[in-house]
């Protein structure tokens, strides 16, 4: 049998074979969509800052690992009332986001993972749009987190008034030890971080952050009370 009668075949199973997982680089949120939903874009890299605005969940049957090409590089995710998905990107398996900041602009949690979320080197952006009835990042094996940071700049006064709380992050694996804590920073202008505190609930499986009234706010809130209560005790002429 000559040399090419035996590599034949070699070449006719390699033809068969899934091709391998690429990486794809990003600029447009069209393109984010059909990169996060392709299978074989294992890595998606954002060259600019880009707006998401998907009209439905963007599912990746794959792993998926999103970074950016430069610093300060933005995902903002701006979901319209009419997204109905309790989150808009997710992956059957795990994801990792680093070196990227996100932007929460939207009424639905951002990343769930069937595995493991990993974040490192991320900035979160919480602002006035954010969603507080549905966690932002889901992990159905783990969360693991490192070097992550929360800006509460875009948080308005009355946020703070209302004592808002927002599950940041929430496992189904291995539940948050109080180390995790410490692994994430609070920023924010005017002294807003005074009024903020991260914390764990439900065992240790979700960690939560919430943001307190103003002593300013809840001194008139106070007053505003006990005016109301000497009001109904006045008795009558």
């Amino acid at each position: 049998m000559s040399k090419c009668c035996a590599i034949a075949p070699l070449f006719a199973l390699l033809a068969l074979l899934p091709p391998a997982a690429t990486a794809a680089e990003v600029e447009e949120s069209y393109q984010f969509a059909s990169a996060w939903e392709d299978s074989y874009d294992s890595e998606v890299f954002l060259l600019q800052s880009i707006t998401l605005d998907p009209e439905r969940e963007l599912v990746s049957p794959a792993n998926k690992y999103l970074s950016a090409d430069a610093e300060a590089t933005t995902l903002s995710f701006r979901a319209e009332s009419g997204f109905s998905s309790p989150r808009a990107c997710s992956a059957e398996s795990d994801i990792g986001i680093s070196n990227l900041t996100l932007e929460a602009s939207s009424n639905s949690g951002l990343f769930f993972a069937g595995g493991e979320i990993s974040l490192s080197s991320v900035t979160l952006l919480i602002g006035a749009e954010t969603a507080a009835d549905t966690p932002l990042f889901v992990g159905e094996s783990g969360v693991s987190l490192s070097k992550v940071t929360i800006d509460l700049t875009a948080c308005g006064a009355d946020a703070f008034t209302s004592g808002l709380s927002f599950t940041l992050f929430e496992t189904g694996g291995e539940a948050f030890s109080d180390d995790v804590l410490n692994d994430i920073s609070l920023i924010g202008a005017d002294g807003a971080t005074t009024h903020a505190a991260l914390s764990l609930a439900d065992g240790g499986q979700s960690l939560i952050l919430t943001l307190t009234p103003e002593p300013g706010s809840a001194t008139l809130c106070l007053l505003a009370l006990a005016a109301l209560s000497l009001r109904r005790r006045r008795p009558k002429d």
